[in-house]
């Protein structure tokens, strides 16, 4: 789910100040223009407030909030730091927290608001800030206390509210977080991204129609959060902006162009429901990621297969829809999705038979796929692993396991070699990142994939292999995989092993090595007897108890602390 924060820099508007009234009538007059948006307005009348008195605390200030509205944060943390050296004040230090949090500083803005805190403990917003710079060291417990006593201070506080729906989602309280969205948009209706965060939030708990249809709203909020870089031109597309009408599912005799919008792993989701997409319109023209385009092109062979950019330069279609929005035609209720809940993507069966060659597995192994590591910006780092805790996984007697793991793992897997004298097999004819269609045909020639959320999980499902995936407890959830589900309701034969305790993955490695080691014929695909092979024998890892726990939806559980973690000499890629 994603947690975007807001980064607020106030100023008073009526500062405080112990010199002519001259300047107490400027310092006022910047605090209009900059209340206004008149950046630079205001920043002119404070740049001559302190050339005429450069230890002016409210001037050096208003400078530092000013430079951080600018994006400029670390001039904004030197010019408040100024301003804090001549006396101690709650708002400039939450100011220069709110800056620090640019800066990923996030330590240095818990300190600073807790000194906010001590001076002034009814200033809410110091709360708040405390909260996103917790969410972001992953004191999710800590956060909740802060988001909580922000909105217990000033109940219409609805960023502190939105937040608190975040942080009701990182500690499993998805009902609590449903109710925070719901409290921020009765204070503020226009906040376009809580309105598209409690879309996700709706969707990850089987809301579905209520879900879609605030979907909408993230393409407000990215435009609102749109910034073109310089000189480029770029523009961002909506629906509403497209320039042609909006598909509303009823049949078509004419063309209908359906264009990417979010990532790989979401453009693979959202391709399955194309089949009842097909017999509604006279043409389909499908726009994805190049990289797409070989494996789409054999799996649906109607569409004509295109970019975005040749589609639109062409024209040739009457009715278009992002491919997003197809979720709200088609699937309503868990009904709709087991309904077609199907294979789709097909992978090269010539190319699928010859990398199945290249493993070589032994007579009687089957082979299992693996992938643990997401390099997604915000999230990536919750929902992967190191390559170091599988061993466990890896020696499960009668097979042969394949690295499906995008990116260089050389240094992961010579590292796991030595330590362990365990090996798997890597393909180097394939470039796991670029070519997709490489990627689908070695994902097929395996029996079974175990894989955490991401790209790999999704071409996995869609191809129909039997899928283990590996989920955190409640940080980086995505909508998709629903809460408490142990199958997907996108792909036929996926089954979910979550976390019991935040950051131990020992229990969900060892339910998947208990899942293989079952009878292997029900797991491979190729349905041939197990046989033991001949690889060195570790001792299995001390397991670290976790308590499972289910939390009330109106009380929130206390912290838990993750066990600690196991040193390893092997850093994850």
């Amino acid at each position: 789910m994603p947690a975007k924060r807001t980064i607020t820099f106030n100023i008073t508007r009526n500062p405080k100040v112990t010199t002519k009234a001259n300047t107490q009538t400027a310092l006022r007059k910047a605090a209009g223009h900059l209340q206004r948006g008149e950046h630079e307005a205001a920043r002119q009348i404070a740049l001559n407030v302190v050339h005429a008195h450069p230890q002016h605390f409210d001037a050096l200030h208003m400078l530092g909030v000013i430079a951080g509205q600018n994006q400029q944060p670390a001039e904004a943390i030197a010019l408040i730091g100024k301003a804090l050296a001549l006396r101690p004040d709650a708002q400039a230090y939450c100011n220069r927290a709110a800056a620090r949090l640019v800066l990923q500083h996030h330590a240095k803005a818990v300190a600073d608001c807790e000194l906010a805190i001590a001076l002034k403990p009814e200033l809410a917003v110091a709360h708040c800030v405390r909260g996103h710079a917790l969410a972001a060291l992953k004191r999710h417990q800590e956060a909740f206390a802060s988001y909580d006593r922000a909105v217990e201070l000033n109940p219409e506080y609805a960023e502190a509210w939105h937040h608190r729906g975040h942080a009701c989602l990182n500690l499993g309280l998805v009902q609590n977080a449903v109710a925070s969205y719901d409290r921020a948009l009765a204070i503020n209706p226009d906040n376009q991204g809580g309105l598209a965060n409690q879309s996700l939030c709706l969707l990850l708990t089987g809301n579905f129609k209520r879900g879609w249809a605030t979907y909408g709203a993230r393409w407000k909020a990215r435009v609102q959060g749109f910034v073109p870089l310089p000189g480029s031109g770029a523009e961002l597309w909506t629906p509403e902006n497209f320039g042609k009408p909006l598909w509303d599912g009823q049949p078509t005799p004419g063309t209908l162009l359906i264009w990417p919008e979010q990532g790989i792993g979401d453009q693979i989701l959202f391709a399955s429901l194309l089949p009842q997409v097909q017999p509604l319109a006279g043409k389909v023209i499908l726009a994805l990621e190049e990289r797409l385009h070989p494996l789409f092109a054999r799996s649906f062979p109607w569409c004509e297969i295109t970019t975005l950019k040749a589609a639109r330069e062409a024209g040739h279609y009457d009715v278009q829809i992002p491919l997003g929005d197809l979720g709200g035609l088609f699937r309503n209720t868990v009904t709709d999705f087991l309904q077609h809940r199907n294979a789709y993507l097909k992978s090269d069966p010539a190319r699928r038979a010859r990398l199945r060659r290249d493993i070589a597995p032994a007579a009687g192994q089957s082979v299992c796929g693996v992938s643990w590591h997401s390099i997604h910006p915000e999230f990536g780092a919750d929902k992967s692993m190191h390559l170091a805790e599988l061993p466990p996984l890896f020696e499960t007697p009668g097979w042969r396991f394949v690295d499906l793991q995008y990116g260089d793992t050389a240094a992961e897997r010579a590292a796991l070699k030595t330590e362990t004298g365990l090996d798997i097999v890597h393909l180097d004819a394939i470039d796991m990142v670029q070519d997709i269609d490489g990627l689908a045909a070695l994902i097929d020639a395996c029996d079974v994939i175990v894989t955490i959320s991401n790209t790999t999980a999704h071409i996995a499902g869609a191809l129909g292999k039997k899928v283990w995936l590996m989920l955190p407890l409640n940080a980086a959830r995505f909508w998709y995989w629903q809460t408490e589900r142990e199958d997907s309701l996108w792909y036929p034969h996926m089954h979910i092993v979550r976390q019991h305790s935040a950051g131990d993955w020992y229990d969900v490695i060892n339910q998947v090595r208990k899942a293989l080691t079952a009878p292997v014929m029900e797991m491979a695909a190729e349905k041939v007897p197990a046989q033991k092979t001949a690889v060195r024998k570790t001792s299995a890892p001390k397991k670290t108890p976790a308590a499972k726990t289910k939390a009330a939806p109106k009380k929130t559980p206390a912290a838990k602390k993750p066990p600690a973690a196991k040193k390893k000499k092997a850093a994850a890629k």
